[in-house]
């Protein structure tokens, strides 16, 4: 453990040199790359050049535009190196960093986050009961329009009836004879996705959706459902399918919102696993997949494994995403009006790589078309989303028999 905490420092030294001619979305570029390539934080010494990366990009001018990002992002860093080596340092840097966002930032997007996140280090890592219940209340308190204070509001309940709140894991078992679906919203926790022009992220987007749609399909005994994640936290692509895969599941489908150099483009595309020629669905496939690489751990032996898995079911992926493409042009023309019809496509995305069930990828419009992105922060647009996505799955379902 010395001689990895030793090899660390030297990293470290190295990156400070470089730190100061980085940009942020580089830093960030590499930390999520890390975080899909190492998901058990096996290469600390890059993952405490990160963390240092992103604090002497911070310390450099704490009143840039992103220092407040940097800072969050350095304690989550850290937080996962005190989960892997123990060392206190790192859960006392954590504490630090989560701490000073809301101190220093007040009212900075990532200000309710890192209180939660502080409030699950006081708890879980220092049990201080005391000062965790501090934080959840200044969720509460001061940022009642956040997407953390629900979850502020439930650990605070929790704490109170005596109970630590803890991770859901959706662990029950499949029933023989219904299909299952697993219905995984893109992105995550510090991925955001695409991000539009009024500051509306595919994250949450694609979340509340999902969260629809399991509603939907939840209410119908004919099928059973899961999601990759029902709140705002990060999953590796490689995991996703992997979630499927341990589940059973009789289809994947996964949800996104679409981004485009040009601001005028609109409409809805459904993609199966498959290699391309087409630019344009080469171009979408590298930002989908853009923070995830091989990196030695058989990513290519993975693609082409999977490859030969999913010939098995080509046919049934572009039926799948045949049938829900179809529902969602005809659904939203007729609750909206006029819908762009961008097809069914092939793609390499590495989210679906690994699946042994039919498998598809939607996007679901441009969130940086201002009117689409108008739309996309409606919930009646999202429901009527999610309804269209529910009748593509059950028409698709009704032909073909779970194995």
């Amino acid at each position: 453990m010395i001689k990895q905490f030793l090899a660390g420092l030297l990293v470290l030294i190295f990156a400070t040199s470089i730190a100061s001619a980085e940009t942020f979305d580089a830093i960030k570029s590499d930390y999520l790359l890390l975080r899909n390539t190492d998901t058990e934080v096996t290469r600390t010494a890059e993952w405490q050049a990160t963390a240092n990366r992103f604090e002497q990009y911070a310390q450099k001018d704490l009143k840039k535009p992103h220092a407040a990002s940097a800072l969050y992002h350095a304690a989550l860093i850290y937080s996962e190196l005190f989960r892997k080596l123990e060392t206190k340092f790192f859960l006392t840097r954590s504490l630090e960093l989560f701490e000073s966002v809301p101190r220093d930032y007040p009212g900075h997007e990532l200000a309710d986050d890192a209180l939660v996140r502080l409030g699950n280090l006081q708890l879980f890592d220092k049990k201080d009961k005391k000062a965790a219940r501090r934080s959840y209340q200044e969720v509460v308190y001061a940022y009642p329009d956040s997407d953390m204070f629900l979850v502020a509001k439930e650990k605070l309940n929790l704490l109170e009836h005596g109970k630590l709140p803890s991770r859901r894991i959706e662990t029950k078992e499949k029933q023989k004879g219904i299909p299952l679906i697993v219905i995984d919203p893109g992105h995550g926790g510090e991925d955001t996705g695409a991000v539009g022009g009024d500051k509306l992220m595919e994250k949450d987007v694609v979340l509340d959706i999902g969260l629809r749609l399991s509603k939907l399909l939840e209410q119908d005994p004919s099928y059973q459902v899961r999601m990759t994640r029902r709140s705002d936290v990060f999953i590796p692509l490689k995991q996703r399918t992997e979630i499927a895969n341990d589940f059973e599941a009789d289809l994947f489908v996964s949800l996104h919102i679409n981004a485009s150099k040009s601001k005028s483009v609109t409409g809805i595309e459904t993609y199966y696993l498959d290699n391309t020629n087409e630019q344009g669905s080469q171009k979408l496939a590298e930002r989908e997949n853009q923070f995830y690489a091989s990196q030695g751990d058989g990513g290519d032996l993975n693609f082409i494994l999977s490859d030969l898995i999913q010939s098995a079911k080509l046919d049934d992926s572009i039926a799948l995403a045949n049938q829900i493409q179809t529902e969602l042009i005809k659904h939203m023309k007729t609750q909206w009006g006029k819908t762009v019809d961008l097809g069914v496509k092939r793609a390499p995305f590495y989210v679906l790589v690994g699946a042994h069930m039919p498998c598809v990828l939607v996007e679901l419009y441009f969130i940086n078309n201002r009117n689409d992105e108008k739309k996309l922060a409606n919930s009646e647009f999202r429901q009527d989303l999610a309804e269209a996505l529910y009748k593509g799955v059950a028409r698709f379902i009704q032909t073909h028999k779970p194995s």
